[in-house]
């Protein structure tokens, strides 16, 4: 929010993971990069550092995030293709026929999401708690067997 009113915030150095940085296009002074990098990774402060490194400016003019995790975003789903669906057209996977289940190809588990997460348990009290935004005591989960 300060950032986007104009007002510099000072930001202190902090360690993140750059895997790759890919030149894709030059055009004059701007250049097109992909970048694959860890979590935590501000790009707007990497396109900063790697102008003042090179001797000038950088910036971000645009920024697209193509995976989070286990999502691409070639697997995505636009707002169109849902909304132009045709009223007869299946709602349900499996009542997708079968050169028309593209769409539904693309949809992953809602488990995907959590793919790597620590699994707590909470009574109903804990659950009430932390459904407040308060922190709650956890059960510790036990694996299964």
């Amino acid at each position: 929010e300060l950032a986007r009113a104009g007002i510099e915030v000072e930001r202190a150095p902090r360690e993140v993971v750059v895997r790759s940085i890919l030149i894709e296009k030059i055009d004059g002074p701007r250049a097109a990069l992909r970048v694959v990098c860890g979590k935590g990774t501000y790009l707007r402060v990497l396109a900063a550092d790697l102008g003042a490194s090179l001797g000038f400016g950088g910036t971000v003019e645009s920024l697209i995030r193509c995976r989070v995790g286990p999502f691409d975003l070639r697997d995505a789903v636009s707002w169109s293709e849902l909304t132009e669906r045709r009223s007869d057209a299946p709602v349900r996977r499996s009542e997708a026929p079968v050169g028309g289940s593209e769409l539904w190809s693309r949809v992953r588990p809602v488990e995907t999401a959590l793919a790597g997460w620590t699994v707590v348990r909470l009574d109903g009290t804990a659950a009430t708690i932390f459904a407040h935004g308060q922190a709650a005591d956890v059960i510790p989960a036990v694996a299964a067997t």
